[in-house]
């Protein structure tokens, strides 16, 4: 048994965005007296193989003294990590009106958020969040979606361990609220097409196999006592578009209001995170597509990337005196989050050291930059300190991120049959977007220079949707109408998409 397993085993989280496959290097974990495979020093580097560090899924628990490494990591302080629950407050018909309390929920790959609602007078009595534990199973669906398929019970291990942190969650509102649990009689879940069928314990076999169906897309009622929640309440889940468009898109659509809009215009809805997903609103059509956008905008599949959490580089600067960052809780850095990762790129291209491939020019080396290096193969990286650095690889991760983005709005536009210029109104949702400046969403060309001036930000969404279903009890009838008056398109079918894919990549 690997150690990562052996760690899964005990409930213990550690990172491991590729699922043990051994090509992340984010499973580490300090291992003394343990020899280095040579994969290990790649992916880790000399610096911290001498330090210690090894790779969870690398090593077997024979190899290791498995009682002294939990008392090593339940000792080891947990980084706080950032995750979003602030949103825009919208207006609401409140009709379901009752002297008892709901729970609004947004189910994320990464993040799971809630608020405590009075279904009296519609307050939000309290806010809680935390990371999805999933995480420990992989970083994003796909990889989950697999380890459904390559473990025996490996989905009722990944629906365990999402009713456990709703569990916690939900413990913590009674906890500090002070409410009787008996007295919660209705829970609402917003989520992605898969994270929704691993909490009912539905297959998610199909969603990992094209042509990407899910076994069912209109909203579910159960009984949360029967998942494994324990309060005596109704579960609502909300329903889907399809395989990657799930009911966190369809709630963030119909809480900011864009389905409203009877004027003409052209409105784009994009929430970013592992996956992108898109809805572009005319005024005769509702068209959506999603792209994969992978892990390395939340920090992850970075060399030195961390999730939003104190600590974390947030924005970086370069100018004639050198580099200089902030980070989040202004403390030591200890990585570099989505929004810090962004801002390098932003700045190397702003200062002319990356050329519009993506490449980092070795004449850079000759400059008077220090912080310039070369590495044993005489590649080019960004030494920020001495245990954090920025590599090419790093830059290409942005840059596929940055091309699934770009040619997922300029196919969205395309398949509309307007010009990018047309969009009016551009909504960005999620907890990506809270972070990240104007000046990197344009600098690194996430988006096209005619948004402009025209991009709002909205914050969670997905949650927010919740709470409206959670209090409007025909807010789920209008969810459903979106979710099926909406076109899905597949971007591999599109025409010229490898074209459109190909230009999205250029740092131009």
């Amino acid at each position: 048994m690997k150690l990562l397993e052996f760690l899964r085993e005990k409930n213990i989280h550690i990172d491991a965005a590729c699922n043990g496959l051994g090509v992340c290097g984010k499973c580490r974990i300090k291992l003394e007296n343990t020899d280095a495979l040579e994969s290990e020093r790649k992916l880790l580097g000399e610096d911290n193989i001498k330090s210690g560090y090894r790779l969870a899924c690398m090593h077997s628990v024979d190899e290791v003294d498995k009682e002294l490494i939990l008392k090593e990591i339940e000792h080891t302080e947990k980084p706080e990590n950032i995750v979003l629950t602030d949103s825009f407050t919208p207006k609401i018909n409140h009709t379901n009106i009752r002297d008892k309390y709901g729970i609004a929920i947004d189910i994320g790959t990464t993040t799971v958020a809630m608020e405590l609602i009075d279904l009296k007078s519609a307050g939000i009595i309290l806010k809680v969040a935390d990371v999805n534990s999933q995480v420990k199973f992989g970083f994003d669906v796909m990889s989950r979606i697999a380890f459904t398929l390559e473990n025996f019970g490996g989905l009722s291990a990944l629906q365990k361990s999402i009713v456990d942190t709703l569990n916690i969650l939900i413990n913590k509102l009674i906890d500090e609220s002070k409410i009787c649990r008996s007295e919660i009689v209705e829970l609402v879940v917003s989520a992605n097409t898969t994270m929704c069928h691993i909490l009912l314990g539905e297959s998610v076999e199909s969603l990992g196999k094209f042509p990407f169906l899910p076994k069912f897309k209109e909203g579910k009622k159960v009984s949360a006592k029967d998942i494994g929640i324990d309060l005596g309440a109704k579960l609502i889940t909300l329903p889907h578009i399809s395989g990657f468009l799930g009911s966190d898109i369809v709630s963030g659509v119909y809480a900011s209001g864009i389905c409203d809009d009877n004027r003409a215009e052209n409105i784009l809805f994009i929430d970013i995170g592992t996956n992108g997903e898109m809805l572009l609103k005319t005024d005769k059509r509702l068209l959506a597509t999603s792209c994969a956008i992978g892990p390395a905008l939340e920090g992850m599949n970075i060399s030195c990337g961390i999730r939003a959490g104190i600590g974390a580089i947030d924005d970086f600067h370069i100018d004639e005196a050198g580099i200089s960052y902030t980070t989040i809780g202004n403390t030591e850095p200890t990585g570099i989050c989505g929004s810090g990762v962004l801002s390098i790129v932003r700045e190397l291209l702003k200062a002319g050291f990356i050329n519009k491939m993506g490449a980092i020019d070795k004449k850079c080396l000759d400059s008077n930059q220090s912080f310039i290096k070369a590495d044993d193969s005489g590649k080019p990286f960004i030494k920020i300190n001495d245990n954090l650095y920025f590599t090419a690889r790093d830059i290409r991760q942005v840059q596929l991120a940055k091309g699934a983005i770009l040619s997922g709005i300029r196919a969205l536009i395309k398949k509309a049959g307007i010009e990018t210029g047309d969009i009016t109104r551009v909504c960005i949702a999620g907890q990506f977007g809270k972070y990240i400046s104007m000046d990197s969403f344009f600098g690194v060309g996430l988006m096209p220079r005619e948004f402009d001036g025209k991009v709002e930000y909205l914050g969670n969404t997905s949650l927010r949707g919740a709470y409206m279903a959670l209090l409007d009890k025909n807010a789920i009838e209008y969810m459903t109408e979106i979710s099926v008056e909406t076109e899905y398109f597949e971007l591999s079918k599109l025409e010229d998409y490898e074209k459109i894919f190909a230009k999205a990549l250029r740092f131009d």
